[in-house]
């Protein structure tokens, strides 16, 4: 058996992001459990928000770099022209007037908030 110095309990979010930081302060002995027994392509699709993803950025900038380049493109075409419009979250009542709704592309995150927002399957986020 051997002796680690930290044991991450859970391989989701938070366990994975401390992973990165033990590894980043230099500490190797480390292991992280979780009751899956290998990473596969299962899983949603979750959003990185701006607050995440400076999170991840001070942690590891490599992977950062990573999640930005694996996140889904969420630019559409329009049909009568070749200029891209941003695809939006639009939240309806139930008489289908728009509430709220607002972009899901990484620019208009940017722009607004410092930084971008990006969804990703959890698969790739592991």
């Amino acid at each position: 058996m051997k002796n680690y110095d930290v044991v991450i309990v859970g391989a989701g979010p938070v366990g994975l992001a401390t992973a990165i930081g033990l590894k980043a302060c230099g500490i190797d002995n480390f292991v992280v459990v979780d009751q899956t027994t290998e990473f596969r392509r299962v899983g949603q699709i979750l959003d990185l928000l701006p607050n995440g993803l400076k999170a991840l950025k001070s942690l590891d900038h490599a992977a950062y770099e990573a999640v930005k380049q694996t996140g889904l493109d969420f630019y559409q075409k329009t049909s009568n022209s070749q200029q891209a419009k941003t695809a939006r979250w639009i939240q309806r009542n139930f008489q289908g007037e728009e509430i709220q709704s607002f972009p899901l592309n990484y620019d208009a995150w940017l722009a607004e908030y410092g930084e971008g927002r990006i969804s990703l399957p959890w698969y790739d986020l592991q």
